[in-house]
C-alpha cells in the first residue's frame, strides 16, 4: 500500500458506533410501527382492488330500464326515473329541474315515465 492508502485505512479503523443509549428501544419501536403501517396500507389497497364490486351490465333499452324501475319502492322509482330522464333526455330534465323541489301535481310516476319514454 501507498502512504495515502495506509492513512485512509488507519482512519477507517478509528470509526466506531456510538455506545448504546437508553432510547434505542424508541427507534426500534418507531421503525417497527412504520413497517407495520406500510404493510397494512399495502394489504388494504390489495384487498380493495380485489374486492371491488363488479358493475352490472346496463340494461339494453330505455324501456327495459323503465320496467326495472317499476319494481322499486315509490321514492326510489322516482329517483331512478329522474336519473334516466337526466341521462337520456337532458333537455326535458333541464325543464323539469326548476320544479323538482316545489310541491306540484307533476310528481305522478306515470307522467314521469311518459316524459322519459317520449321522443
Amino acid at each position: 500500500m501507498k502512504h495515502g492508502d495506509e492513512a485512509l485505512a488507519a482512519g477507517l479503523l478509528d470509526i466506531h458506533l456510538p455506545p448504546a443509549s437508553s432510547f434505542d428501544w424508541l427507534a426500534d419501536l418507531s421503525a417497527t410501527v412504520s413497517v407495520a403501517a406500510f404493510a397494512a396500507l399495502v394489504v388494504a389497497l390489495v384487498f380493495r382492488a380485489v374486492s371491488e364490486r363488479k358493475k352490472r351490465p346496463a340494461l339494453t333499452s330505455l324501456q327495459d330500464q323503465v320496467a326495472a324501475s317499476k319494481m322499486l319502492p315509490t321514492g326510489e322509482q322516482r329517483t331512478a326515473l329522474l336519473h334516466l330522464l337526466k341521462r337520456h333526455r337532458p333537455k326535458r330534465f333541464a325543464g323539469l329541474q326548476a320544479s323538482l323541489y316545489k310541491p306540484s301535481p307533476d310528481r305522478d310516476l306515470e307522467r314521469l315515465i311518459q316524459k322519459v319514454l317520449r321522443d
